[in-house]
């Protein structure tokens, strides 16, 4: 894009336009872009990224908030959409969704976490707060017998999360179907938590 037609965008879209040059430039080189490079591939002056992002900083931060939306977005139609579903069959689902989000945007998701010395804590809230809304509703309507999600979720999305991770990074090996793995552990833990006959069993006395 020119940096004419750039200018004549308004401002939400011109800092999509930044963001989205910039989440491919790191997704094709790395971590290591400048904001050089990304006003290069927004086509648009360097001073003009600098009314949006006060440093690179502040641009990797928008893009892993980006990100994390994104990907939030995909847990909350696996999980909350399609009440007809089971529960366990929209779990298997979530699972499924994430390792696709997660495959395709493997070279970002690195560039963003493993390429910066950040943690994922605060990025992973929107997700966390997607499965606490699954969570809640399996426990008000009977299917899991908790007081409360937390303890369950911290367990399921540590677990989960460490799972995707090693999945969307391993090293390949002819004889490996990692995602095959994945799914198959994902379905087995969801029809042992989210038993397909609508209940749970009862927590010992």
């Amino acid at each position: 894009m020119s940096n004419r037609g750039l200018r004549h965008r308004r401002p939400e879209a011109r800092r999509d336009e930044i963001l989205r040059a910039a989440a491919q430039l790191l997704a094709d080189r790395g971590g290591s872009v400048s904001m050089e490079s990304v006003a290069g591939a927004a086509g648009t002056a360097k001073g003009t990224i600098y009314r949006y992002f006060r440093s690179r900083a502040e641009l990797m931060a928008a893009l892993r908030e980006e990100y994390s939306a994104s990907l939030a977005t995909v847990a909350r139609a696996a999980l909350l959409e399609g009440a007809s579903a089971s529960a366990a069959d929209r779990w298997a689902r979530f699972a499924e969704s994430l390792l696709d989000f997660s495959l395709a945007n493997r070279a970002l998701h690195h560039a963003l976490f493993r390429d910066e010395p950040v943690t994922e804590d605060r990025s992973m809230e929107p997700l966390r707060a997607a499965l606490r809304d699954f969570l809640d509703q399996q426990i008000q309507s009977g299917v899991l017998h908790l007081p409360r999600p937390e303890p369950l979720l911290r367990v399921l999305l540590d677990g989960f999360h460490g799972a995707l991770i090693a999945v969307a990074h391993a090293d390949r090996r002819e004889d490996d179907d990692p995602r095959g793995d994945f799914l198959t552990v994902a379905r087995l833990v969801g029809d042992a938590l989210l038993a397909r006959s609508g209940r749970s069993p009862a927590p010992p006395a």
